[in-house]
């Protein structure tokens, strides 16, 4: 998972990654993507925050998008928080 994905060019690099399978480090290692790997990005669109990076169409297409709308109504986000905490809450 990478929070906020588009705050800097870090995300155009995973194109490699996706693209080949593996991540080679300063040195030179290999390291290899597991068969299971999966990658989440988590971004606030540049139209609505302008000190955030454009995803290129290519990383793009690599991802399912899935728009969630802000919470602003303080009782929805209190509904949300308490349905949380007893979600996590052991039995």
């Amino acid at each position: 998972m990478i929070d906020e994905a588009n705050l800097n060019p870090l995300s155009e690099y995973l194109n490699t990654l996706l693209d080949f399978g593996y991540v080679a480090d300063e040195e030179g290692t290999l390291f290899e993507l597991h068969p299971n790997f999966r990658l989440f990005f988590s971004i606030n669109p540049p139209k609505i925050h302008p000190s955030r990076n454009v995803l290129s169409p290519a990383l793009r297409t690599r991802f399912n998008e899935i728009w969630i709308e802000e919470i602003t109504d303080p009782e929805e986000l209190s509904e949300l928080v308490e349905s949380w905490k007893h979600a996590q809450s052991p039995m």
